[in-house]
């Protein structure tokens, strides 16, 4: 899934990627990306191709990179008009760069991260020598720096508003024997292995959300800022904390009116008061990310890099339920006959679904309840088949059906039913 919550699936053979593994899945959620060798239904590469993606509804590209043993899967769907996730998938160095970013208040900041990622990881790799934790904050503090410089010359032009643009980020480069991930603000990677018995999958998850309703995050900001009554709000309404009462994430790229006076004072004089009372001391929110480093190991099967779009709909233990069901094609296959009433009582499927109340057929019952296009290529598509698992878990779809939903067009009232999904 794309979009605010972007899922995009590395898979190769259903096995892990370490030396003696045959498989590994990098699942994360994208805007279509620049294509590779070998991309089947990429979008053509363009500013206004990624503002329209998901827009019609869902979306998705596998792409196998040159002669590596990985795929990865990519799907989006818009809520927003235009959509503000974005996805990048390219080889970069000795290995893929991978990445989700998830814009707010606009799609610029994350347009301009996707746009320069590959160029300035390799700067980075370059910087920090291939030590691969440092590169990633490096790469972090040159996309800050470089959207920074951006935002400046818009609004040198006469557009405010870029100063207010910012994008949550979880990057994750890999390489034949390792990973490293990369996160900032509230997307989500989880790490989706094979259960010591071989019969099943677990889950971990690698990352945390930077909001400020998390305690440990709420604590640091008010730390930094101890002359300050109330850096961190509370808002009934909501019910939950926001940075100055405008920000819910605690570290992001852009949101640069909250990190320095000059874009804090580029705003109108009718929008500051909006940022909260003086004093005024930032930065307020961080670009310095959360970075995991990971040997990759021969039970690792999945890797779902995701924006918060899926994870609003999915929890860790139903994500990794549909991906289990992916690396069963006989028994998804079976599923399909149960449910088109092909297959008897006997049907080991059958008992499945009488034990399992996470969703456990829904890309299946997508086709064949509601009549949406489904064939081998979803099947196929981890990315896909983890959207479908998300539209269907919407209240708005168990409601009224999936269709329901997917035919509201992108803009303020689907944006209340649901999120970007990549």
């Amino acid at each position: 899934p794309l979009g605010a919550g972007i899922p995009t699936m590395l898979r190769s053979g259903g096995r892990a990627l370490a030396a003696c593994a045959s498989g590994f899945a990098l699942g994360y959620s994208a805007l279509r990306g620049p294509s590779t060798a070998n991309s089947e239904a990429v979008h053509t590469p363009g500013h206004d191709k990624y503002m329209m993606a998901g827009a019609e509804g869902p979306e998705w590209a596998s792409h196998l990179l040159g002669k590596r043993p990985w795929a990865v899967h990519t799907s989006c769907i818009a809520a927003n008009a235009p959509i503000e996730d974005r996805i990048v998938v390219e080889p970069c160095a000795e290995g893929i760069i991978a990445g989700v970013y998830d814009g707010h208040y606009g799609p610029r900041t994350a347009e301009w991260a996707r746009q320069n990622t590959r160029v300035l990881y390799t700067e980075a790799l370059s910087a920090e020598g291939g030590e691969q934790e440092n590169s990633m904050t490096k790469f972090y503090e040159l996309v800050e720096e470089g959207w920074a410089g951006a935002a400046r010359q818009t609004i040198r032009e006469g557009d405010w508003s870029a100063a207010m643009e910012g994008s949550c980020a979880l990057v994750a480069y890999v390489t034949d024997g390792r990973y490293v991930v990369g996160n900032l603000g509230d997307c989500r990677a989880l790490l989706v292995k094979r259960s010591p018995d071989g019969l099943g999958l677990r889950h971990e998850q690698l990352t945390k959300a930077h909001n400020a309703s998390d305690p440990v995050e709420r604590e640091r900001v008010c730390q930094e800022h101890p002359n300050e009554k109330e850096p961190v709000i509370y808002l009934p309404e909501p019910g939950t904390w926001y940075v100055r009462g405008t920000l819910q994430v605690t570290r992001a790229l852009g949101d640069l009116f909250l990190k320095r006076l000059e874009f804090f004072n580029a705003l109108p004089a009718t929008v500051r008061p909006v940022v909260g009372p003086e004093p005024f001391s930032p930065p307020y929110v961080s670009h310095t990310p959360e970075v995991v480093v990971r040997d990759i190991e021969k039970d690792d099967m999945y890797l779902v890099l995701a924006s918060d779009g899926l994870w609003d709909e999915l929890s860790n233990t139903e994500v990794t339920e549909i991906l289990r069901r992916m690396t069963m094609p006989t028994a998804f296959a079976s599923m399909r006959k149960m449910l088109s009433g092909a297959n008897g009582p006997s049907s080991q499927v059958q008992i499945e679904q009488q034990t399992f109340e996470a969703p456990n057929h829904l890309v299946a019952r997508a086709s064949i309840k509601n009549g949406l296009a489904y064939d081998e290529s979803v099947e196929r598509n981890a990315g896909q088949r983890l959207l479908w698992g998300a539209l269907l878990q919407n209240p708005v779809s168990r409601r009224y059906g999936v269709q329901s939903l997917t035919q509201i067009p992108p803009g303020r009232q689907r944006r209340s039913a649901h999120d970007d999904i990549s």
